[in-house]
C-alpha cells in the first residue's frame, strides 16, 4: 500500500468517488496531487517531490485506513463476508 511509505502521492482522476463515499479522514485524494492528464507529468513528480512536508498527513491517513483497532475486527470481517451475495 502506498499509505506505507509516508512519500508524496501522486493519483490519477477517476470516477472512484462517484462509486463509493470515502470518510475525509480516509481519503487520500483530498490531501494529494490529482493528474488529470494535462499536466507535464515530470513537473508533477519534481514538485511533489520537493515538497515533502505531507509525512503527518500520510501517517494520519495510514492509521486511520489500516491500524485501526476496537477489537471487532473479526466481526465485521465476517459479518461483510456473510452478506456477498453468489
Amino acid at each position: 500500500e502506498y499509505l506505507i511509505t509516508r512519500k508524496p502521492i501522486i493519483l490519477i482522476k477517476n470516477n472512484c468517488n462517484i462509486l463509493h463515499n470515502m470518510p475525509l479522514e480516509m481519503d487520500a485524494s483530498k490531501y494529494v496531487s490529482i493528474y488529470d492528464g494535462t499536466q507535464n507529468l515530470v513537473s508533477l513528480i519534481k514538485d511533489n517531490l520537493k515538497k515533502q512536508n505531507n509525512y503527518d498527513i500520510m501517517n494520519k491517513l495510514l492509521f486511520n485506513c489500516f491500524y485501526f483497532n476496537d477489537g471487532h475486527s473479526a466481526d465485521r470481517a465476517a459479518e461483510f463476508i456473510k452478506n456477498i451475495s453468489v
